[in-house]
């Protein structure tokens, strides 16, 4: 991994959100709320995913040097804008903006032994993923983050007459337990 550094500046564990595409942004939002709302600090994280036989960091004399600082650079302009409108919108809010090498996967399994809450941003299936997929990101961080998940979607507007769900999966783990000094009332 790259620049992620450890827990936030208080030695509180992070929220943590992977930023990366147009399915992240409910994600991202949801998250510092909920960052807010546990008096936590909040990581946006983005994995740099390297192409095959990229070198993440070659030395001065390699050929590759330059694409790989624009690739890095590009990578880092990605969390800052995600970062900057939270930074905005909640200015009291601590908040990390680093880039991870690897697939976003094993980074945020390898955020998930720090993190409080790992966030994964959910697009709206099609048909053929409402059959066959639930979020291939959110059942690889569920089964292996060491930390809750929660996999947020955009917000739907519902009709009157349709009921809201809210699914909650428990495993029975201390992760899964809530103890009552994290209760909170809504």
């Amino acid at each position: 991994m790259a620049t992620v550094p450890g827990s936030g500046s208080h030695g509180l564990k992070p929220v943590v959100v992977v930023s990366r595409s147009e399915a992240s942004k409910a994600g991202v939002a949801w998250a510092a709320e909920e960052a807010l709302l546990r008096h936590l600090p909040l990581r946006l994280v983005h994995a740099l995913e390297w192409p095959p036989g990229a070198e993440p960091h070659p030395h001065a004399a390699h050929p590759q040097r330059t694409w790989s600082a624009h690739f890095r650079a590009g990578g880092e302009m990605v969390v800052r804008e995600a970062a900057n409108p939270i930074r905005e919108r909640h200015p009291h809010l601590e908040v990390d903006a680093p880039t991870a090498d690897g697939p976003r996967a094993r980074a945020l399994v390898q955020q998930g032994a720090e993190a409080a809450l790992l966030v994964v941003g959910a697009k709206p299936p099609n048909v053929v993923e409402q059959l066959f997929v639930v979020s291939p990101l959110g059942i690889t961080l569920t089964a292996h983050a060491g930390c809750p998940v929660a996999v947020v979607g955009p917000p739907q507007q519902a009709s009157d007459d349709q009921q809201q769900l809210i699914v909650v999966g428990v495993d029975g783990s201390a992760n899964s337990r809530v103890h009552d000094g994290e209760r909170r009332s809504e």
